[in-house]
């Protein structure tokens, strides 16, 4: 059996520090944005994730980027 890969849509994730909680744990906030066009660089997610950043009043810890792929049986 022979498996191919399509290549689907990437999928942002922004970690942001809320600061600190009773117990001096960091508070993390994630938000996702989904169905972004695979073609973009990795350099226009990080900078759209620096100008959303200008939105928001709390410190940017992590930007990551998911690839998502679709699996399918090569038919022969």
């Amino acid at each position: 059996m022979s498996v191919i890969s399509n290549q689907a849509d990437s999928v942002l994730k922004i970690v942001f520090s809320k600061g600190f909680d009773d117990n001096n744990k960091e508070i993390l906030k994630t938000t996702t944005m989904a169905k972004l066009k695979n073609t973009s660089s990795h350099e226009k997610f990080y900078n759209m994730a620096k100008d959303l950043q200008l939105l928001q009043k709390h410190e940017i810890k992590k930007v990551i980027r998911h690839e998502e792929y679709e699996l399918l049986e090569e038919i022969e």
